[in-house]
């Protein structure tokens, strides 16, 4: 009730907004009678309750595909439901080899914790590189940096090398890898000709975050693959 609706400075009783303080729909109860239930969004759809994760069988040759697990969870990042899904089937002795899954579920963590953990092949969409340079199709994204991680350094198109490398910083999404942060200096990159195509701070230099090897190369395994 606190969390939704609140008496304003007439005494009027009101829905709480944002501006309210009324807390995002993946942490606010929203109903008295069901405390784990919430507002979920996917796309333009929204509704009041859960998610339900649904796995069958899309053997070519059967005649009939079954459905082998069915999750019920809070409003989550669909990838965050793919270790559970694993787990069960194993116990059923129904993982498959391979795992065909939208979009929702591709996160790079959770792809390499599938194979390492239980040997399964996720297959479905990347997400795409988040760079502006990449969204905007100008410019230099991260993918035109050269990664040497034995000797810790990047190169930047323009050949310059990096003068630092930091990490494992963690992200704040359970679904997103820890990232390598790796740091040119304002000497570097101030005198750049290129430097309007890499970054557009005058007063910074840039900067480039990676995850690690192991997720870098599945990555680039996965990419190359779709």
């Amino acid at each position: 009730m606190v969390q939704n609706f609140l008496v304003d400075a007439r005494g009027v009783l009101r829905p709480r907004t944002e501006k309210d303080g009324r807390p995002k729909g993946a942490v606010r109860v929203i109903s008295p009678y069901d405390p784990d239930a919430r507002q979920s969004i996917r796309g333009n759809t929204r509704w009041n309750g859960y998610l339900v994760h649904v796995t069958e069988t899309c053997d070519a040759d059967a005649r009939v595909n079954l459905i082998t697990d069915i999750a019920t969870t809070r409003p989550i990042r669909d990838a965050q439901a793919l270790p559970g899904i694993h787990t069960r089937l194993t116990r059923r002795g129904l993982l498959p080899t391979e795992h065909l899954v939208d979009g929702g579920y591709t996160s790079m963590v959770h792809l390499e914790r599938a194979e390492r953990e239980h040997q399964v092949t996720v297959n479905g969409p990347l997400p795409g590189n988040p760079t502006r340079q990449h969204r905007q199709h100008e410019g230099f994204d991260r993918d035109d940096f050269h990664i040497d991680f034995d000797r810790r350094q990047v190169t930047c198109p323009r050949g310059q090398v990096s003068s630092s490398w930091h990490g494992l910083y963690p992200t704040s999404s359970s679904t997103a890898a820890p990232l390598i942060v790796a740091k040119f200096t304002k000497g570097q990159c101030q005198p750049c000709p290129d430097r309007s195509r890499c970054t557009t701070s005058r007063e910074s230099a840039r900067n480039v975050g990676f995850p690690p090897r192991e997720l870098r190369d599945l990555q680039a395994r996965v990419r190359a693959e779709q």
